[in-house]
């Protein structure tokens, strides 16, 4: 019955171990990252005049530029 539990409960401690170590990685990873210039505090005024007056999150606004220039691409193609 031992040999049962012991061998899961083996697996589950190393799988455990290998998910914290990984995520102590990424979030050191992610700490050394340096602040971009696309925060929304950085934004133009103009923009941030869009994005109050549209409701759009960065994430929209984003997606929203993204789109446009997967247009323009298109369009110069």
């Amino acid at each position: 019955m031992v040999h049962k539990i012991k061998y899961p409960a083996v697996f589950l401690l190393i799988y455990l171990i290998c998910a914290l170590i990984d995520l102590g990685t990424t979030y050191y990873r992610q700490a050394k990252i340096p602040a971009t210039t696309g925060s929304s505090a950085e934004l133009s005024v103009a923009m941030q005049q869009l994005m109050q007056q549209h409701r759009l999150t960065g994430t929209d606004l984003s997606q929203a530029i993204s789109d446009l220039q997967q247009q323009k691409k298109r369009y110069l193609e």
